[in-house]
């Protein structure tokens, strides 16, 4: 890491994924039929195409 590392970087991180989680849990996410799903190798992993979805709001239960 070395002495400029962000001191927040750790933090960020976990803030990141918690505002991840509430996002799913009022979202609802689906494919988009007929893609064709494929991964490039490079220095990040990252679909070969456009990754497409239906996003709705999702249905609270009673």
């Amino acid at each position: 890491m070395g002495a400029r590392s962000c001191i927040g970087q750790q933090f960020a991180l976990i803030e990141a994924r918690v505002v991840l989680v509430k996002l799913f849990q009022k979202l609802h996410l689906k494919w988009v039929p007929g893609q064709k799903l494929g991964m490039l190798d490079r220095l990040t992993v990252r679909p070969s195409s456009q990754c497409l979805h239906y996003i709705t709001e999702r249905v609270k239960s009673a």
